[in-house]
């Protein structure tokens, strides 16, 4: 009898010893709940509308931010944004704010934020340029594929829709602008 209470022991114990190791490695492997630093690279189409003037284009973002908890992040993001009317007037718009990034389930990221926006248009009547600054606000909806604490690949892009509504001071008539943007990317 004693030589299987000896092995149940035995068994019982390196069973325990497993356990912990186990446990230790899970531990090892989970990551950081602390807030951790991210950035983004992101491009696509927009259409912004002004005066009735649909303006197509193409847009750039760079975003620097800080996922302070599983479901909360901040970002500091500048934008480009380039595009032509259709009588082929170019215009350029140049901005940088900060966003709240909301994430209700993994991978789904919605949000809002505030800009200041630098806005220079082509005149019709000559070769001089329109610029003047404004103040927008951001709404998104993103989708960020392998976006789980155990990421497959070390990048993870996304697809996003952001809408943008900038007003601006142009010659002290009050002006907005607004339009969607579709864009592909990737967080780091």
């Amino acid at each position: 009898m004693s030589a299987w209470r000896t092995a149940l022991i035995s068994f019982a114990a390196i069973a325990t010893t497993s356990a912990a190791a186990g446990a230790e490695t899970q531990e090892a492997d989970r990551p950081s709940t602390l807030p951790r630093a991210t950035w983004e690279l992101g491009g696509g189409a927009g259409l912004r509308t002004l005066f009735g003037l649909n303006i197509l284009g193409g847009d750039v973002t760079a975003r620097l931010g800080l996922q302070a908890t599983p479901r909360v992040g901040t970002f500091g993001e500048c934008s480009y944004f380039r595009g032509n009317t259709p009588a082929g007037l170019a215009t350029e718009t140049v901005s940088c704010g900060v966003r709240l990034d909301l994430r209700p389930v993994a991978g789904l990221r919605v949000g809002g934020g505030v800009e200041g926006v630098y806005f220079d248009i082509a005149r019709p009547s000559d070769s001089d340029r329109i610029s003047t600054l404004g103040i927008g606000l951001i709404a998104f909806v993103r989708y960020i594929f392998n976006d789980s604490p155990q990421r497959i690949l070390p990048v993870s892009p996304f697809i996003e829709l952001q809408l943008d509504y900038v007003s601006l001071d142009t010659l002290h008539n009050p002006v907005a602008f607004w339009g969607p943007t579709l864009a592909l990317g990737i967080r780091f």
